[in-house]
C-alpha cells in the first residue's frame, strides 16, 4: 500500500506552519519597530536630548549602533511619513470631491424632472474623514519635522 500521500500532508502540514511562525515573527518585529519609532517620535516632541534618547533606546533593547542609526535616519523617517500623510489627505479628498460631484450631478438633472439621485454618502463621509485625519497627523509629523531640523542647523 502506498502512504507517500500521507507524508505529503504530513510536509505540507509542516509547512503551513512554519509560514505562520514567520508572519508571526514579522508581525512582531513590524510592531517593535513602530513602538520603537513613536518612542523616538514622542521623545523629540517633548524635547528630550540624543543622549536621552539612546539611553533610552538602549533600555529597550536596542544596542549603541542600532540606536545611533535610528537617530541618524529621523529625519528620513518623518519625511516618509510625511509623504504618507500627503497622499492619504489628497487620495480622501479626491474621492471625497468626486463623491460631492456625483451627488450633484444626479441631484441636478432628476431635479426639474423628478425622479431618483444618487447620495455618494460613502465617498462623501468617510473620505472627509480620511482627508481630515491625514491632515491631523500630517501636522504633527511637520511641526516635529520642523523642529527636529531647526535643532540641526
Amino acid at each position: 500500500m502506498d502512504y507517500s500521500f500521507i507524508e505529503f500532508a504530513e510536509q505540507n502540514k509542516i509547512s503551513i506552519h512554519q509560514e505562520k511562525i514567520q508572519k508571526v515573527r514579522e508581525s512582531v518585529a513590524d510592531d517593535f519597530l513602530k513602538a520603537i519609532w513613536m518612542y523616538v517620535f514622542d521623545e523629540k516632541e517633548k524635547g528630550s536630548t540624543d543622549n536621552e534618547i539612546l539611553s533610552g533606546l538602549q533600555d529597550r533593547g536596542l544596542d549603541e549602533a542600532h540606536s545611533m542609526l535610528l537617530l541618524s535616519g529621523l529625519s528620513d523617517k518623518l519625511k516618509e511619513i510625511i509623504d504618507q500623510f500627503d497622499t492619504k489627505m489628497l487620495v480622501g479628498g479626491a474621492s471625497f470631491l468626486i463623491g460631492t460631484l456625483v451627488t450633484f450631478l444626479t441631484y441636478t438633472s432628476v431635479m426639474s424632472t423628478g425622479g431618483y439621485f444618487f447620495v455618494a454618502w460613502g465617498a462623501i463621509l468617510f473620505d472627509a474623514i480620511r482627508c481630515f485625519t491625514g491632515l491631523s497627523a500630517n501636522g504633527k509629523y511637520d511641526r516635529l519635522f520642523l523642529k527636529i531640523d531647526h535643532n540641526e542647523t
